[in-house]
């Protein structure tokens, strides 16, 4: 049974026709997907979805409901989960000189006080000066006491399409009281009226997770780390009972995650940018649980992102044998700091930013471009927790890694043929060796 990418199954923000008019998705990743599986709506209740048993190289293995997870887990597991938070990054905005209608989405903070690289659209007549006057979204939880509303001037308009975003205070805090929730561009709903109010304010706690921490940089993603929204704060305190531990990294998600990879992109095995931090004591959790047999389980590909990032780095062959990794510079003479400077573009690196021993472990922080597809092999976890992904897209690519290029298509079609809800806001499945209920 062959699967094909049709013109409707989903929209790329500048695209009306799909994924098939980029031109430069792999074939061995492209299946049809029926527009009515992607979810629009999360699931009544968190814990609620469809949880897909999957072991690696072998197929199904069962089917449960979210809330069974702790069924298949035990004492001793560990889950390393991504505590991004998600900004109501999207703003609707106005140019002060012709009132033309701009939407901004703020990406990141830049290197200046008060300004973030952002995306707009349309930008084309976009320059340095242009101010854009923020408009109230559904959900604007300030007003202004004389009404005339905050505004961001445009410093710059990059060679790669963003552009840099100037705020009175910090593009954050006006975002926080103005924006909305930045949902994938495969969502589509009217924002108006007093339905789209209503799941525009579910939105504000279901499209981000029980465990998400803001940072002081203010800094977050532009898309949920899905795997991870479909616990509760009940399910963490079961699993806890249970001795399943859990440990956080922060990888903040960037608008690349909604594109299949470009050809330079599968040219040179290196993605879009994201930054990250793995705190030391996550990497000791990892070291702990598998020197105790326990199994490492990412929440999400981007926790496992992160992971394997800090595993191809070999900073226990340094630790132990003091061989420098590829691409470090020593910091100093202790040899407790390291210095990644490449921006991860060319191979072998993957990783720019700095590593720092606390206590016996390291702690990254930085941004990775690691691209993980078939053949590659996923060393840094046992298990992923995931939800089900778009047609040629760098997140089938890594799951398919971890299950087995050969098995990744029948599960999916299983997906497929009974109804399984894909995206952000749809059912999820667990890729581990052995699994058997308790």
């Amino acid at each position: 049974m062959k699967y094909e990418i049709r013109p409707d199954f989903c929209h790329h923000e500048g695209s009306s026709n799909g994924i098939r008019e980029l031109g430069n998705i792999s074939e061995q990743f492209d299946f049809h997907l029926p527009s009515d599986l992607i979810a629009q709506d999360p699931a009544k209740r968190r814990g609620d979805s469809r949880l897909l048993l999957v072991e690696p190289r072998q197929g199904i293995s069962g089917e449960l409901v979210f809330r069974d997870l702790p069924s298949v887990l035990r004492s001793g597991d560990l889950l390393v989960m991504n505590q991004s938070r998600v900004l109501p990054a999207r703003l609707f905005t106005r140019r002060a000189d012709t009132g033309g209608k701009v939407e901004i989405l703020l990406i990141r903070p830049a290197e200046t006080e008060r300004t973030w690289i952002a995306m707009a659209r349309p930008t084309r007549r976009l320059k340095p000066g242009t101010r854009l006057e923020i408009l109230p979204g559904p959900l604007s939880r300030t007003v202004t006491p004389d009404d005339s509303p905050p505004s961001l001037e445009v410093v710059e308009k990059r060679d790669d399409g963003m552009i840099l975003v100037h705020g009175p205070v910090d593009p954050a805090d006006l975002a926080e009281a103005w924006g909305s929730m930045p949902l994938p561009p495969y969502i589509r709903r009217e924002d108006s009226g007093p339905e789209g109010i209503r799941r525009a304010g579910r939105d504000l706690e279901r499209y981000q997770t029980v465990f998400a921490k803001s940072e002081k940089s203010k800094a977050g993603s532009v898309a949920a780390p899905t795997a991870g929204l479909h616990f509760s704060a009940s399910s963490l305190v079961e699993l806890a009972e249970l001795g399943v531990r859990t440990a956080h990294l922060t990888l903040h998600i960037g608008p690349g995650t909604f594109q299949p990879p470009s050809p330079a992109q599968l040219q040179s095995g290196r993605l879009h940018r994201e930054d990250f931090h793995l705190p030391a004591e996550t990497l000791s959790a990892v070291a702990e649980t598998r020197a105790s047999g326990g199994r490492v389980i990412a929440v999400g590909t981007t926790s496992l992102r992160v992971l394997e990032t800090a595993s191809r780095l070999d900073l226990d062959g340094y630790t132990i044998n003091g061989a420098l990794p590829a691409g470090a510079e020593p910091v100093d003479c202790t040899g407790e700091e390291l210095n990644f400077p490449g921006d991860g573009r060319e191979a072998p690196f993957s990783f720019c930013g700095r590593a720092v021993r606390r206590n016996g472990a390291w702690e990254l922080t930085g941004h990775t471009r690691l691209f993980i597809r078939p053949p590659d092999r996923v060393t840094a976890v046992d298990g992923l927790l995931t939800n089900f992904h778009l047609p040629g897209s760098s997140l089938l690519m890594l799951v398919a890694s971890l299950m087995g290029p050969e098995t990744w298509l029948p599960v999916y079609r299983y997906a497929v043929e009974n109804r399984l809800r894909f995206y952000s806001y749809g059912d999820c499945m667990l890729i581990l060796p052995g699994l058997e209920r308790s």
